[in-house]
Parts: structure tokens; C-alpha cells; sequence
């Protein structure tokens, strides 16, 4: 009879620590792990509340409200919140005079404020590969390299060429990475901080998806996955010399790219733009540089995914 009741007793303890445990998971109001983070993007494809407040737009997303801790994520939250909302003005809702949006995670069953923009300061619309037919955000393979090329060629800015510029420091230095991708690129071996661009860039993309294959002219590549063949180029700035893409650099690139009849083409550089090859991606909409001044478009397209 002892054991009958020790048995008992010992069941409804376990019981008792099974049902304290469920209720402190993540999902019933713990922030989320580092892992849950991680692919969280994947919930922001669609908002689960929207309405306005006066002159604010409030947007809901089933993410954690921690997510927001991150300046990365806050950033790609405040995107897409405006997104919903050009949205919602597409479809006809009676809604131009928003002045503020406001975004929303979950915590405890509960919306949570985590972040507010005023609309005078909203990002661009995201590119077409972002929406599907019923222009709301599309539940497809994420394509970063193409969605680089959905975006309109732009001048890159004047650069000064004064004392120091020549000594650029290292291109992680400049870049905001999500935790996420941070950590995946460190397991790589990779330090973002020190790497030089080839080697970052390289990781990103392989990160991304991506399956770099070497060709015969060192530090270029065949990038496939995600759909399509990239001829991928990486320039690296060294110590001294001059910090623009030289013209023979991206001669080299042009050449490069047509001999390899590949889909798309995309230059990697630490350095930064000259205005030719804002004229170069006017006449070829299938390249692009992606140079100093726009990587972290790059980061953010990856990001997205």
C-alpha cells in the first residue's frame, strides 16, 4: 500500500511540473529564444491587426515584442509596417491623412509598442518581389541578388578625397547586422568586424542561400539558388590606394559578366561608387554594384528572407 501511494504522489508532482513549465514556454509570454528570433522575418509577410488611432496607424504583427530589441529588426518591422499600410490606401480604405506609424509585437497574449515613425520619414515601398498579385506581401523563396536589381539604379554620392580617406576602416565596422545573421556569419569564422569585404560579402551570400562556384579569375564566382545564375565579382580595398572602384575594375567586371552569360551580375566592393557605374546600370539593368554606400541595402535584403 506504501508504494501505491508514493506512485501517486510521485504522478501528480510531475504532473504539477509538467503544467508550470507549459505555461513559462515562449509562447505563453516569455520572450522569444535566440533561435525563435532568428526566423522571425518570416512572420512579418502579413500584419494580424490594423487600424488607426486618430492620425496614427497602428500595425500588429505576430512576432515577439523582444524582436524589437534589435535595431536591425525594429528597422525591418517599421518596412513593413509601412507597408501594410500603402497597402490599405491601394485597396481604397479612406486613410491619407496619417500623420505617425506605430508597430506592434506580442508579449504576454498582449500587443506591445514597439516602435513609432513619423510618416514624413517612412522608408520606401518595398521592391516588387515583395508583393504577390493581390499586391500583399508574397509567401515565396526570397531572392536577395534579385531583389537588388528591382531597385532603380540611383548616382552614388560625391565622396571626399581629403585627408584619411584612404585609410577606410574595415566594412563590417559600417554595417548594421541583425543578431541573427551576426551569429550565423561568426560560426562561419567569419568576423564581421575585421573580415575583408570578399570574404564577408562571401559569407553573407552563402549565408543567403547561395552556392558560390570559383572561376578561373580570382575572387569571381558563379552564385546559384534562389533562382536564376549571378556572375558575382568581389573587389577588396587595399591599405594605400584609392578609395573609389577604379575604372578598370569595373571594365573587368563588364567583360567578366557578358563571358560568363550568366543571369544577373553583381560587383562586391568595400570601396566606394563612382558615378560610372550608376551610367553602367542604366545601359544593364541586369548588374549592379554594390559598393560602400550600399551594402547595407544588401544586409537588409538578406534580412528579409
Amino acid at each position: 500500500m506504501p508504494y501505491v501511494l508514493a506512485a501517486i504522489v510521485l504522478v501528480v508532482l510531475g504532473f504539477a511540473v509538467w503544467w508550470f513549465l507549459k505555461d513559462r514556454s515562449p509562447g505563453a509570454g516569455e520572450p522569444a529564444t535566440k533561435s525563435e528570433r532568428s526566423d522571425f522575418t518570416r512572420l512579418l509577410k502579413q500584419e494580424t491587426d490594423f487600424h488607426v488611432h486618430g492620425s496614427t496607424a497602428r500595425v500588429t504583427f505576430d512576432v515577439p515584442a523582444s524582436a524589437g530589441d534589435d535595431d536591425m529588426m525594429r528597422d525591418l518591422m517599421l518596412k513593413q509596417g509601412y507597408e501594410a499600410l500603402r497597402r490599405k490606401r491601394t485597396q481604397g480604405l479612406p486613410i491619407e491623412n496619417i500623420e505617425s506609424l506605430e508597430v506592434y509585437g506580442m508579449r504576454d497574449g498582449s500587443a506591445r509598442l514597439v516602435a513609432t515613425m513619423p510618416i514624413d520619414e517612412a522608408p520606401p515601398p518595398l521592391p516588387e518581389e515583395h508583393r504577390d498579385e493581390h499586391d500583399a506581401p508574397a509567401i515565396v523563396h526570397h531572392d536577395p541578388l534579385a531583389a537588388l536589381t528591382a531597385i532603380e539604379p540611383s548616382a552614388p554620392p560625391a565622396i571626399s578625397t581629403g585627408p584619411g580617406r584612404d585609410d577606410l576602416p574595415p566594412l563590417g565596422v559600417d554595417l548594421r547586422l541583425p543578431s541573427s545573421i551576426d551569429s550565423a556569419i561568426r560560426a562561419k569564422g567569419v568576423d564581421p568586424a575585421t573580415a575583408p569585404a570578399s570574404v564577408l560579402c562571401g559569407a553573407l551570400l552563402e549565408h543567403a542561400g547561395y552556392l558560390l562556384s570559383p572561376q578561373a579569375k580570382a575572387g569571381t564566382f558563379l552564385a546559384t539558388g534562389r533562382g536564376g545564375t549571378s556572375y558575382v565579382s568581389f573587389v577588396d580595398h587595399a591599405p594605400g590606394s584609392y578609395p573609389e572602384l577604379a575604372e578598370s575594375a569595373i571594365d573587368q567586371f563588364m567583360y567578366g559578366f557578358i563571358s560568363a552569360r550568366a543571369d544577373r551580375g553583381f560587383l562586391f566592393s568595400d570601396k566606394f561608387g563612382p558615378y560610372a557605374v550608376y551610367a553602367k546600370e542604366k545601359r544593364e539593368p541586369r548588374i549592379r554594384f554594390i559598393t560602400r554606400e550600399r551594402m547595407q541595402a544588401f544586409v537588409d535584403s538578406i534580412a528579409m528572407g
